[in-house]
């Protein structure tokens, strides 16, 4: 069964946090985690055995620049939590937290990029705090608008299945339009909700 890329991401964060269970005097925060760890057990175990060698390195890299540079000012015994996906839309984009008492260090796990937090365009203005029903249902629609026509030109291609990764590869075009589309979208209105200083710095920030 082909994987997606969800699932290596749940894949490699429970082998990080498997690795820190096993290696660091540290329990699991709660019985959700062990949750997801039993769960993600499944998706780890489902990669093919290079990939499961090549996690489980860097891994055990990871975990041992941690225990040295991140929490050695902590005392343990430490408790790990994985956190949830509601948590990231309210504000806390990591995945994985190592606490002792009242202090921790949080953890954002990323597999081929650099994100700290891929920030879903459509809440948009709530991410921003601003509340103008009007222009955020304007704002909606403009998505929408957007997306119907990414779908119309993937549709016009002569492919065995509309998948993202076989438009990607016959038309990388299209998915160019699509972010680039996106992109102004935003950009146009982080620049209407900034003072004239920030301007240059709200396009930047979205430069694909």
């Amino acid at each position: 069964m082909a994987t997606t890329s969800n699932d290596q991401g749940r894949a490699l964060e429970y082998c990080l946090a498997n690795v820190l269970l096993t290696q660091l005097p540290c329990q699991p925060h709660d019985h959700k985690t062990q949750l997801d760890q039993q769960r993600d057990q499944t998706r780890f175990h489902a990669l093919p055995t290079v990939t499961q060698a090549y996690y489980q390195q860097q891994c055990q890299k990871a975990a041992q620049w941690i225990a040295q540079n991140r929490i050695s000012h902590l005392t343990p015994p430490f408790t790990l939590r994985r956190l949830t996906d509601e948590e990231a839309t309210q504000g806390n984009p990591t995945d994985i937290e190592i606490r002792s008492g009242n202090q921790s260090y949080n953890i954002s796990l990323k597999h081929n990029h650099y994100a700290v937090k891929h920030q879903r365009p459509a809440s948009l203005y709530a991410q921003l705090g601003i509340s103008n029903p009007t222009a955020e249902q304007d704002y909606r629609a403009r998505i929408k608008a957007i997306e119907a026509r990414f779908y119309q030109q993937a549709g016009a291609l002569t492919l065995p299945a509309l998948e993202f990764n076989l438009v990607k590869s016959h038309a990388p075009e299209v998915i160019e339009q699509l972010y680039q589309d996106l992109c102004q979208l935003v950009s146009d209105t982080l620049n209407q909700h900034t003072q004239q200083a920030s301007h240059f710095s709200a396009i930047q920030s979205l430069a694909l």
